[in-house]
């Protein structure tokens, strides 16, 4: 008798639950069709951004585990210097950002004179900033000594600094046509250019350490430098001149 008579308490609990659940179901769907655009479009904008962005740091990832099976010196002096450049590079990356909020406001305009003109003071600011933090870098070139690293590394370390110090320039540039892109809602454009740009230097790697290189050019083909900088840029110029 009492088995019975508590027999409908789990049948009415399991009831509710199915009402509640089937009205949360509605809620969420009535919610998805009324707001499904705009999923859509940040979905279709963000995907591409965080592949672009993963990709930036699979470049300093494939360099350092390729150069590891290399020598492991030159593993310790190319993990010094990305290390230390990624203080300028990050310092230059806020003015970058600030580009996409305005170009994407006289875009949404229709305003193209004033979009061309944002990417044209952008890319001077960014050359004069580039300038500026090839400069600060350089005064620590020439006092690497005193930075405490060991003497064996210091050979190592001077010639890929220079490297990466050529490119620093470049690489304000490219996040200005990046950062460009982005507001413009292109962001595929420079999620592909990282994608070619990993597949190049992997490959480049690969190549200058079969064929037994000296380290300095091995370096030379792993850092994202003046020849992967120009590439990016010239892809993304031919790119915003279809936009018009």
């Amino acid at each position: 008798m009492q088995n019975q008579h508590l027999s409908p308490v789990p049948k009415f609990v399991g009831l509710f639950v199915n009402l509640h659940t089937h009205r949360l179901y509605f809620i969420c769907m009535k919610f998805w069709s009324r707001y499904k655009e705009h999923y859509k479009a940040l979905i279709q904008l963000g995907v591409p951004i965080v592949i672009g962005q993963i990709g930036i740091v699979v470049v300093g990832l494939a360099d350092n585990m390729m150069v590891g099976q290399y020598a492991t010196l030159d593993l310790a002096a190319a993990s010094f210097v990305n290390s230390a450049f990624n203080i300028p590079i990050l310092f230059g990356l806020g003015f970058s950002y600030g580009l996409t909020p305005l170009v994407g406001q006289f875009f949404g305009r229709h305003d193209k004179y004033h979009v061309g003109q944002l990417l044209r003071n952008s890319l001077l600011v960014n050359l004069f900033i580039g300038l500026l933090l090839t400069l600060a870098m350089t005064v620590v070139w020439f006092n690497i000594d005193r930075l405490g690293q060991p003497e064996e590394l210091l050979p190592l370390i001077r010639p890929y600094f220079l490297l990466q110090l050529a490119s620093l320039v470049f690489v304000m540039l490219f996040n200005s046509f990046k950062q460009f892109a982005d507001g413009i809602t292109d962001t595929k454009t420079p999620m592909y250019i990282m994608i070619s740009a990993n597949l190049v230097n992997i490959a480049g790697n690969y190549i200058l350490m079969c064929c037994g290189k000296k380290t300095f050019w091995i370096r030379l083909c792993m850092n994202n430098g003046i020849l992967h900088m120009e590439v990016c840029i010239m892809c993304m110029w031919r790119r915003l001149r279809v936009h018009g």
